[in-house]
């Protein structure tokens, strides 16, 4: 009986398929080339149909990184005053050095109070861990999203508007949590500086970013570091989601030739996107770093996430979870900035 080699059976087969069936790389090697595959014959994406990671999609990964880390250099070094006001009016309630008789009133209060009490040079307090963190957060979360835009949008464009826009949100929700698992502890440590309080360093818990972390490890333990992660990956999707989400959307339809988008409307665009963002995901963000305060002390008010939302609700009112909203709102334009510079800088990589 006639048994056909297996090259013979190969070329039958792609006789008889269809023509739009047929694939490049299951044509007949020539005789002699087993096992040795030309780049033209191999499948330009996986067996689910998306796009493949290739060496070019490593190369923007790398340049989305680097624009994203010198935008957020410069925007939270700005706003650094901004940010250190945000966070002290939120966690002044749950911070024991400060006495409840001496707490600030509102931003106007706390900007005029923190330069004569502390020294204008302590709205910086806790900035290295900031730019640290807002580097990391800002260059792995704007590399992440466009790597993430990839595949959710994949086969997407402007015109169908619904798609568009979950895509853009699951992209930038999708960066965000990635990026949150990388640098939580420097997140972390930048929360506890920023609520320090005194003007001296004998007057303060801690003396640094390095101290900071050394306490609470000694304290705790390396998971000390994590206090608040669940919470804070909760926070971060529902925020990220709507701040590169809702830009990304917009560009198309803000810019005047439906493509480059200019420096003054992307940092409107950022502004309106980050409001948004911001002002959704604000009570989360009041109960994760709640519980992030906990972190090296020895008596834990809050049990969980749940916990503390209940807590807060019941002592201090609904209002509670907006506390420093407004400061919040201000220093979202150091958001906007990083958009609008990153946004910017793309059109030269």
């Amino acid at each position: 009986m006639f048994y056909p080699s297996s090259h013979m059976a190969m070329a039958l087969c792609n006789d008889f398929a269809p023509q739009s069936q047929t694939r490049p790389w299951s044509q007949t090697l020539p005789m002699g080339t087993a096992g040795v595959v030309s780049k033209d014959l191999i499948a330009p994406s996986t067996s689910r149909g998306y796009p493949s990671f290739d060496l070019n999609d490593a190369l923007k990964f790398s340049k989305d990184f680097l624009a994203g880390a010198v935008a957020a250099t410069i925007a939270k070094t700005v706003i650094a005053p901004v940010e250190r006001v945000k966070l002290i009016l939120q966690l002044q309630n749950s911070q024991s050095t400060i006495a409840v008789e001496h707490r600030y009133k509102g931003m106007v209060d706390c900007f005029v109070r923190i330069p004569k009490e502390q020294g204008f040079i302590s709205f910086w307090r806790g900035n290295l861990a900031n730019i640290m963190r807002s580097c990391s957060q800002e260059s792995l979360g704007l590399a992440f999203k466009e790597l993430f835009k990839k595949y959710s949008l994949k086969g997407v464009d402007e015109t169908q508007k619904g798609r568009f826009l979950v895509g853009n949100l699951v992209a930038g929700g999708g960066a965000g949590v990635a990026t949150f698992l990388i640098i939580y502890p420097l997140d972390f440590t930048r929360t506890r500086l920023a609520i320090d309080m005194g003007r001296s360093k004998e007057s303060r818990e801690f003396t640094g970013l390095m101290d900071c972390i050394a306490k609470i490890v000694k304290a705790d333990g390396v998971k000390g570091l994590y206090i608040g992660l669940l919470p804070s990956l909760q926070y971060i999707l529902l925020y990220r989601g709507a701040y590169y989400g809702l830009f990304d959307f917009a560009k198309p339809f803000a810019s005047k030739d439906g493509k480059d988008l200019g420096f003054t409307r992307a940092f409107a665009v950022g502004q309106v996107s980050t409001l948004v963002a911001a002002m959704t995901s604000y009570p989360l963000d009041t109960v994760r770093r709640r519980l992030m305060m906990q972190a090296g002390k020895s008596e834990m008010i809050y049990k969980g996430s749940i916990d503390c939302a209940k807590q807060i609700y019941v002592k201090e009112g609904w209002r509670a979870f907006f506390h420093g909203a407004f400061v919040n709102a201000v220093r979202g334009t150091g958001a906007a900035l990083v958009l609008a510079i990153y946004n910017e800088m793309s059109k030269y990589m």
